[in-house]
This record gives C-alpha cells, sequence and structure tokens, in this order.
C-alpha cells in the first residue's frame, strides 16, 4: 500500500491551523489525539475504498 506521508503531514497542518485560528484551548496531548484519531479514521476509510474499488465488496462491505 502506498502511503502518502506528506498528505498525513498536510492533515496534521490542517488540524494545527484550525486549533490556531479558532483559539481553541486545547493541549499537545489533545492535539496529538485528534491528529491519532483523524490518521486512524483516514487509514480506515482508505483501506475501505481500495477493497471496494478491487471489486470483491459492496461499499457496505458485504462480499459480493
Amino acid at each position: 500500500m502506498k502511503y502518502s506521508t506528506e498528505q498525513a503531514a498536510n492533515i496534521a497542518v490542517l488540524i494545527g491551523f484550525a486549533v490556531n485560528y479558532f483559539k481553541l484551548n486545547i493541549s499537545n496531548e489533545e492535539t496529538t489525539g485528534v491528529i491519532s484519531a483523524v490518521m486512524i479514521l483516514g487509514g480506515i476509510l482508505y483501506s475501505w475504498y481500495k477493497r471496494y474499488q478491487r471489486g470483491d465488496i459492496y461499499l457496505s462491505g458485504i462480499r459480493k
């Protein structure tokens, strides 16, 4: 699986921008947790989409 570290960095920058722009009072630990959660969710969605694109499951996850 090809993984774009550049896009992961872009996501991290966007989250950092949102935190600073909206003046959210979020600690470093919470920011790390949010970034981790976004990365995990993104990985799951990407994996699901690639399985669907391969053609062996429906978008709902049921095997064809």
